[in-house]
């Protein structure tokens, strides 16, 4: 644990500039966190918070703001070649739309649960990116996909 990030996408509409947040994040952070506080004071050497106990699910759920978000360190996705801007944008929205807010968070996700890195780089793939986190970022999840969840454990 230490410097993990937190994934989420900024989509600016090219034809009226105007933004949009798709993000992800636990149905119950305070109980997830509190979950976790109490084991590892119990001595669980952080085993509540692999496990997810008490996070619920993971659920589209936007808590930034366009104007805040711009204020956070940023890295440019690009639109992947053969698709417009507009296109890619869409393929992003449906695959978010898609999301059923179903499966189960952890924040350090593994096998059947998922966390806001796991949305966002599902999304991504899903509308054609081959987008990854550069080396040395820690953004744990991105390589939970969704959709390959919800078929192997749904």
């Amino acid at each position: 644990m230490g410097d993990e990030q937190h994934a989420y996408l900024i989509l600016t509409n090219e034809d009226t500039g105007d933004k949009d947040i798709l993000e992800g994040m636990p149905e119950n952070m305070e109980m997830g966190v509190i979950a976790g506080l109490v084991g590892l004071a119990m001595g669980d050497n952080g085993e509540n918070l692999r496990k997810g106990v008490g996070w619920g699910k993971l659920v589209k759920e936007k808590v930034r703001t366009p104007t805040d978000a711009s204020k956070e360190n940023k890295i440019k996705i690009n639109t992947p070649a053969g698709l417009t801007d507009g296109d890619f944008q869409k393929k992003l929205i449906k695959a978010y739309n898609c999301y059923q807010n179903d499966i189960e968070y952890s924040p350090f996700p593994f096998i059947d649960k998922a966390n806001s890195n796991s949305l966002i780089g599902s999304i991504l793939r899903f509308a054609g990116s081959n987008y990854k986190p550069e080396p040395g970022r820690n953004v744990p999840g991105w390589n939970q996909d969704l959709f390959e969840i919800k078929k192997q454990f749904k």
